[in-house]
């Protein structure tokens, strides 16, 4: 082989191993965007759980807000169902 094929020979095989290291860190790249992909769908299905669940809270708090109780008036005022729980686990709310 002649010098000069063989430097030809070894830019191409450096330009191919250059490659497959780039290729190899975008396949990474592209590996942890599907991870946080995944991530956020099961955030994004935790997100409308919660969602149901205030409002099935508040809907259920419907009537103690129209009530003059103190549960009722804090579900009114804070209008979230973390707040209707914590009135709810303190023993306020009964008629």
């Amino acid at each position: 082989m002649s010098p000069a094929s063989a430097a030809i020979y070894e830019t191409r095989c450096c330009r191919a191993e250059l490659f497959e290291q780039e290729r190899g860190a975008l396949l990474a790249r592209v590996d942890a965007c599907e991870v946080q992909r995944k991530d956020a769908h099961a955030l994004d299905r935790e997100n409308w759980r919660l969602l149901a669940e205030v409002r099935e809270l508040q809907q259920v708090a419907a009537p103690a807000a129209s009530s003059s109780s103190t549960a009722g008036r804090v579900c009114q005022l804070a209008g979230s169902a973390h707040a209707c729980r914590l009135t709810r686990r303190a023993g306020g709310g009964r008629r």
